[in-house]
């Protein structure tokens, strides 16, 4: 769970290569990012390629605003790529590295 006080507003999930999940998600992953167009969706493609692991997040309004929720989970976000290699995905908008949104993805 991620938690901030008593408010919980994610379950983490960590999936890695041989879990029985990782390789669907990536594949999947894949699959949305050949059907869009843009400038770096090769780059976005190698990054898939090359994942050791995912760190998935289910937000969990639980009657918040959507933009509070967020606000408290960005410090993960900001550790993650501070600390790793990788990109943050989206639903329903796309690909992000640390400078902001590399790749539309609807």
């Amino acid at each position: 769970m991620l938690k901030w006080r008593d408010a919980v507003y994610g379950q983490i999930e960590v999936n890695r290569p041989g879990d029985g999940l990782f390789d669907g998600e990536i594949e999947e992953l894949k699959e949305f990012v050949e059907n869009s167009e843009g400038a770096k969706r090769s780059d976005v493609l190698n990054v898939l390629g090359q994942a050791k692991a995912i760190v998935a997040i289910r937000v969990l309004d639980q009657g918040r605003e959507s933009e509070d929720t967020l606000v408290k989970i960005d410090p993960l976000w900001q550790w993650l790529f501070a600390n790793r290699q990788g990109l943050l995905q989206a639903g329903g908008e796309g690909y992000y590295d640390s400078s902001g949104l590399i790749l539309e993805v609807k």
